[in-house]
C-alpha cells in the first residue's frame, strides 16, 4: 500500500515509519535532471526514481523534500537533506513525545522548504523527532578542510600500566624513559617534559624489551582487532625508537592469548630475541627477528618455581627474586645457586636492576621498599615508597644515583635511596569512565573504579591534586565558575570538591544504583543527575556552588540514564537513556515537555547526547546501540568527537546529520573509549580508556 498524504504509518523499502501529513516527494542520493516525482511506496518494495534504486543509492536512508525546497543537482551529485539552522546548537531537534532514535535516519520537510522531522530505525524499534531551520541541500562528502587528530610530541598519555606487568621501565641514551599504556609504547624525556609515542599495536601491551644497542625495542600486545575489524592474534613487534618505524613483526600465529615477556639476548649481541606466551603451557620461543623467524620453542616444567624477576650480573651470575621474598644467585655456567639472601623482602621481590658499578637494587611487593645490595650481596641501604603509590613492580636505573620506580598502582616514581621518591607519572588503577574539562583553565577531571579522583594539569602533565573517596566513580562534572565540581558514584551517592582545595563541599544520596551523568545548567543554577535507576535528580544550586536543594525527581524513563544536555539559556534539558530515548525536560518543575514547539528552535550549550538530530551520522550501519559510549561537540561548533566500543575515537564535522557520515579515525586505546571531552579552547581533545585504566591527550591542526 503506498503512503497517504494524511497517513500516520507507511512502509519504505520494508520498513514501517512515521509519516507527517503532508505531500511527500523524494531526492534520491543520486540526483537526476528530472523534476522531483511523488514517492510510492510499498511494503517490501524498492522505491524507484528516474530509474535510480534507492535502496542501491541510498540504502534505508531516503530524505524526503517537497518541490518548493528543492533545487536541482548535477548528475551523480550526492546530496543530503538538513537543517541550515542559525547556530550549530539548534541541530537536536524537538520532541514529539517520547522519542525512540534509531541509526537508520529518514528526514523530512513539507512543501515550504521547512524541515518537520526525521524517522529512524534500530535494534527493532521506530519512532521519529522534530526538527526546525531552513533547509538546503549540501553535498555529501567530506569537508573541504583536512582535519587531523594527531598526537605530537607536546601531547601527553596519562598513566602507566604497572598493575599486572613487569620490566616494563627503562632508560634510553636519549634520556627518556619508555614504558607503556593501553596500546601506546611511551617515550618520556623528563628533563624535556616531552613525549614521543609508538602507536603500531592494535590492542593493550603487555611486555617491552630494549636491544644491547639501546635504540631498537620490542613489545608484546595481546589478541586483538586490526584497524579494518578483523581479529589479530597476539605477536611481538620490533621497532626503531629514534624514527618510530616498525622494523619487524613476528606472529602473528605461534602465540596464544597474549605475549606476556619479551627479552633480547645479549651474548650475540642481540641476534636473538626470546617471548613467551599467555597459554596454559606458557610456551618460550626464540625467534631470529630479523629474518622473523622461529628457531626453537619450549614448554614450562611441571613443577615451575615462582620465580617473580631475573637480572643479570657483569660477571654473567644470574639473580633470581621470587614469591617468598627471597635473593638467590646462579653462578654462571651452572644450574646451582651459588648464593642466597633469605627473607631479602616481605612478599614477593617483583623488581631487579644490576646497577652500573656493579651493585643490585630490589624491589618488593608487600613491604614496599627498594633495597641497595653490595656485590657481596650485604644490604647497603634502603628505602620505602609511600603506600598511596602501591608496591614496587620494576627499577630501572637513571643519571647518576636517581632510579624510576614503576608501581602496581600504575604510577612511576623519580627519586634516589638517599631523597626518597616523588611522582613522576600516575594513572588511574580500574576501569574509568568520568571525564569533565574546566570551563575556563587547561585542567580536567577523571573518576573511576578505584576510587580516586584526579584534577590533571594539562601544561604539566600530571595530577594538581588527588582524593581518595569511598565508593567507586562513575561520572564528574565542573560548576560553570570552575570553582567546584560535581562526582557522582556507582552506589547513588555524589558528592561537591572545591577545585582549589579539595575539600568537600557537600555530599548526598539519590538512589542506590550508579550515578552516570551529572551536569550544571550552563548559568550555575541548576545541578541534574542521571541514575541507573531510571529517575534524574535535579537540585537548585546557589553561593557559587555551595549550597543545594533538591527540586525533585524527573520520571518517565523506562531505561537507565546515559546522556544529558543543557539548553543554552538553562531553561531545559534533553536526556537519553539506555533504550533508545530522547525525553526534554523542565529542570524547575521536573516535569516531562512533550510540545514539539517548545523546544524546536532552542539552542544547546553542549551536544553530549548520542542520540539527536545533529549526531545521528555518528552511527555506523548495523551498528549496536551500546557501540557509541560517548560524544562531544567542539566549543566552537564545528567538529564533533565519538568514543566508541572498539578502541577508537572518530572526528566529524558538525552538525552530523548524514548517515554513515565520513569521518577520521584514530586508534590508541585497547579497550572500549569511555569518555571524550574538548578542552575549553578547543585545541586539545581528551579520551578515557575503560579497562586500559587510560588517559589519551589529542591535538587538533
Amino acid at each position: 500500500m503506498g503512503t497517504s498524504v494524511g497517513g500516520e504509518w507507511g512502509c519504505i523499502l520494508g520498513r514501517r515509519m512515521r509519516i507527517h501529513p503532508h505531500s511527500l516527494w523524494v531526492h534520491t542520493l543520486c540526483c537526476s535532471h528530472r523534476a522531483p516525482q511523488p514517492m510510492n511506496t510499498q511494503c517490501g518494495g524498492r522505491a524507484w526514481l528516474g530509474g535510480t534504486s534507492l535502496r542501491r543509492a541510498y540504502g534505508h536512508k531516503i530524505p524526503m523534500s517537497g518541490p518548493a525546497g528543492c533545487s536541482r543537482l548535477e548528475q551523480g551529485e550526492p546530496a543530503l537533506l538538513v537543517s541550515i539552522p542559525s547556530s550549530p546548537s539548534n541541530f537536536l531537534g524537538g520532541p514529539l513525545g517520547r522519542e525512540e532514535l534509531p541509526a537508520l535516519v529518514s528526514p523530512t520537510c513539507n512543501g515550504a522548504g521547512k524541515l518537520e522531522g526525521a524517522c529512524l530505525h534500530i535494534l527493532g524499534r521506530h519512532g521519529s523527532w522534530a526538527g526546525h531551520g531552513e533547509v538546503a541541500l549540501i553535498g555529501c562528502r567530506q569537508p573541504s578542510r583536512s582535519l587531523f587528530l594527531d598526537v605530537p610530541p607536546a601531547s601527553p598519555s596519562y598513566g602507566y600500566r604497572g598493575r599486572d606487568c613487569r620490566a616494563n621501565l627503562f632508560l634510553l641514551p636519549t634520556g627518556e624513559i619508555v614504558y607503556f599504556v593501553a596500546a601506546v609504547a611511551v617515550l618520556y624525556s623528563v628533563e624535556e617534559q616531552r613525549q614521543r609515542h609508538y602507536l603500531g599495536h592494535t590492542d593493550d601491551i603487555k611486555c617491552l624489551a630494549v636491544h644491547p644497542d639501546m635504540v631498537t625495542i620490542a613489545t608484546g600486545q595481546v589478541a586483538g582487532t586490526s584497524k579494518d575489524g578483523k581479529s589479530m592474534p597476539p605477536h611481538v613487534r620490533v621497532w626503531d625508537s629514534v624514527s618510530l618505524n616498525t622494523l619487524h613483526v613476528l606472529g602473528p600465529g605461534p602465540f596464544d592469548r597474549a605475549v606476556s615477556c619479551v627479552g633480547f639476548l645479549k651474548s650475540n649481541g642481540g641476534g636473538l630475541l626470546c617471548a613467551v606466551d599467555d597459554s596454559n603451557d606458557h610456551v618460550l620461543s626464540v625467534w631470529d627477528w630479523q629474518k622473523e623467524q622461529k628457531v626453537a620453542d619450549v614448554k614450562k616444567h611441571e613443577k615451575p618455581k615462582y620465580v617473580l624477576c631475573v637480572a643479570f650480573t657483569e660477571n654473567g651470575d644470574t639473580v633470581t627474586g621470587d614469591s617468598g621474598g627471597n635473593l638467590y644467585i646462579w653462578g654462571k655456567g651452572g644450574n646451582r645457586i651459588s648464593h642466597a639472601v633469605p627473607g631479602a623482602h616481605e612478599g614477593g621481590v617483583f623488581g631487579l636492576c644490576v646497577l652500573r658499578n656493579g651493585t643490585i637494587v630490589s624491589g618488593g611487593g608487600r613491604d614496599r621498599r627498594v633495597v641497595l645490595w653490595g656485590r657481596d650481596y650485604q644490604k647497603l641501604q634502603e628505602n620505602e615508597v609511600p603506600e598511596s603509590f602501591g608496591p614496587v613492580r620494576t627499577i630501572a636505573e637513571g643519571k647518576g644515583d636517581t632510579l624510576f620506580v614503576g608501581t602496581t598502582r600504575n604510577s612511576v616514581l623519580q627519586g634516589s635511596l638517599m631523597t626518597g621518591f616523588t611522582l613522576l607519572v600516575q594513572g588511574h588503577t580500574e576501569e574509568l569512565w568520568g571525564l569533565a574539562t574546566h570551563p575556563s583553565l587547561d585542567q580536567f577531571v577523571t573518576c573511576g573504579q578505584d576510587k580516586q579522583v584526579h584534577l590533571w594539569s594539562v601544561a604539566a602533565h600530571q595530577p594538581l591534586w588527588s582524593k581518595g573517596i569511598e565508593d567507586a566513580a562513575r561520572s564528574a562534572g565542573f560548576h560553570p565558575h570552575g570553582s567546584v565540581l560535581a562526582v557522582g558514584t556507582v552506589t547513588g551517592r555524589w558528592l561537591v570538591l572545591d577545585t582549589e582545595t579539595r575539600d568537600l563541599v557537600t555530599i548526598h544520596t539519590d538512589g542506590n544504583e550508579p550515578i552516570s551523568v551529572v551536569s550544571f545548567s550552563p548559568d550555575g543554577s541548576y545541578l541534574a543527575l542521571g541514575s541507573h535507576d531510571n529517575f534524574f535528580y535535579v537540585y537548585v544550586v546557589s553561593e557559587g556552588g555551595k549550597k543545594y536543594g533538591r527540586v525533585g525527581r524527573c520520571s518517565g524513563h523506562s531505561s537507565f540514564i546515559t546522556h544529558l544536555d543543557w539548553a543554552s539559556d538553562s531553561s531545559c534539558f534533553v536526556t537519553n537513556s539506555g533504550d533508545y530515548e530522547i525525553l526534554y525536560w523542565d529542570p524547575s518543575s521536573c516535569r516531562q515537555i512533550t510540545s514539539a514547539e517548545a523546544v524546536r528552535s532552542i539552542d544547546w550549550a553542549t551536544a553530549t547526547c548520542v542520540l539527536g538530530f545533529g549526531v545521528f551520522g555518528i552511527w555506523p550501519e548495523g551498528a549496536d546501540g551500546t557501540d557509541i559510549n560517548a560524544v562531544c561537540r567542539s566549543h566552537d561548533g564545528k567538529l564533533l568527537a565519538s568514543a566508541d566500543d572498539f578502541g577508537k575515537v572518530h572526528l566529524f564535522s558538525y552538525p552530523c546529520c548524514q548517515p554513515r557520515a565520513p569521518s577520521h579515525t584514530y586508534g590508541g586505546h585497547s579497550s572500549h573509549v569511555t569518555n571524550i571531552a574538548f578542552l575549553h579552547g578547543d585545541s586539545l581533545l581528551l579520551s578515557t580508556g575503560g579497562t586500559d585504566t587510560s588517559v589519551l591527550q589529542w591535538r587538533l591542526r
